[in-house]
């Protein structure tokens, strides 16, 4: 998961940064983590993705707690 911790402390430093995120990026940064991850955390980014088409907006504190479950379903520490 090396990759992927590096695509998630990313993503953690611009959800600090940002109040919301469109569909789009998030649907970006999910596609970039999907080849980086096993099972269960992939089933989150599928899941997640999934949201990207029904969703219009996603919030900071949202996407930062998805991405401390990601971490703990990959087994690497929030």
């Amino acid at each position: 998961m090396g990759n992927a911790t590096e695509l998630i402390s990313g993503w953690k430093e611009r959800a600090r940064s940002a109040t919301v995120f469109s569909p789009l990026e998030v649907q970006d940064r999910l596609f970039e983590l999907y080849d980086e991850v096993t099972e269960p955390a992939l089933d989150l980014v599928k899941e997640w993705l999934q949201l990207t088409v029904e969703r219009e907006l996603f919030g900071a504190a949202e996407l930062e707690m998805f991405l401390a479950d990601l971490e703990a379903a990959a087994g690497q520490p929030a």
